[in-house]
């Protein structure tokens, strides 16, 4: 299982910019060295085709254009009563 997350860090707040792992499971953590991470940015996740599942932290409160976009074994997503704003197609093509 390999997890490869590249997390932007600007001005203490932290944007999960793209995803290169082969995990399964996939948690997004919360923080980043001290900065928070509240953002799933745009087509961070394209096309991952291995993730199963992904926990988004209590910390995030926005989800990027297509940022699960042909996530087609996605079955799970566990999303945070803090997430205000999710953006258009960000699940688009998930056909689990």
């Amino acid at each position: 299982m390999r997890l490869q997350l590249k997390i932007n860090v600007k001005n203490g707040v932290a944007t999960v910019k793209e995803y290169k792992g082969t995990a399964a499971a996939v948690k997004i953590p919360s923080k980043v060295n001290k900065a928070k991470v509240t953002k799933i940015g745009d087509e961070a996740f394209w096309s991952v085709k291995t993730m199963t599942s992904v926990t988004i932290p209590s910390t995030v409160t926005s989800i990027g254009k297509a940022a699960f976009n042909e996530c087609t074994s996605l079955k799970k997503v566990v999303i945070p009563g803090k997430v205000t704003k999710i953006n258009a197609s960000a699940f688009w093509y998930c056909t689990n």
